[in-house]
């Protein structure tokens, strides 16, 4: 079995604090081993940790749903392993805005708009957050291709088609290099702990 603990980050929404938490939790204990559950959370406030993970070199370990910022973080892991039945959902950076979801290209166009039509305020904003988007869409591609076999071009038109992976395909992308069978470890899901099951003779 490749690991006996782990640190979990396993929240629905993943927010600083949390990675900063987890950060702390490897820092301070001999444990390499990153249990990640989440269905994203800000990537523009996130993406900060991606360089402190990957110079940890952990064991990064997807269970169940592993979707939006969750992906760049299980990327992280210089050894990545997934459980049977968990997923991967990777799509473009966004931010809500009066109830819809804007991502760069939108914010491109609305600034253009204000810029047009002489709105400083309203092209200043929209300008600001599509460079912003931008940054973190470009980070997650390269992130991808640099540590997955997917292309960079190939990686680009994921996030534009908001592709979901199952563990299989993951793993003959090189998102996750090994499957686990649920049935092999015994999960204490109360402390992020993970012990091997004993084998029977």
């Amino acid at each position: 079995m490749f690991f006996k603990k782990a640190i979990p980050l396993v929240v629905e929404e993943m927010y600083p604090w949390h990675i900063h938490e987890a950060l702390i939790g490897l820092q301070h204990t001999n444990i390499k081993n990153l249990l990640i559950q989440s269905n994203g959370g800000s990537s523009i406030s996130l993406m900060w940790a991606i360089d402190h993970l990957i110079n940890a070199n952990l064991c990064t370990i997807g269970r169940s749903t592993v979707d939006s910022l969750a992906v760049p973080i299980f990327l992280c892991g210089k050894k990545r392993v997934a459980f049977r039945g968990t997923s991967f959902f990777v799509h473009k950076a966004g931010f809500m805005y009066n109830g819809k979801r804007i991502t760069s290209g939108f914010a491109q166009m609305k600034s253009l708009i204000c810029h047009k039509s002489g709105n400083r305020e309203g092209f200043a904003f929209w300008q600001k957050r599509h460079r912003a988007l931008e940054i973190v869409d470009k980070r997650m591609i390269q992130l991808i291709a640099n540590r997955t076999q997917i292309s960079t071009d190939m990686a680009a038109q994921f996030l534009i088609q908001e592709k979901r992976f199952s563990v299989k395909e993951a793993r003959e992308c090189g998102i996750v290099h090994e499957i686990i069978p649920t049935q092999q470890v015994n999960i204490l899901s109360e402390y992020g702990v993970y012990e091997p099951l004993e084998q029977e003779d």
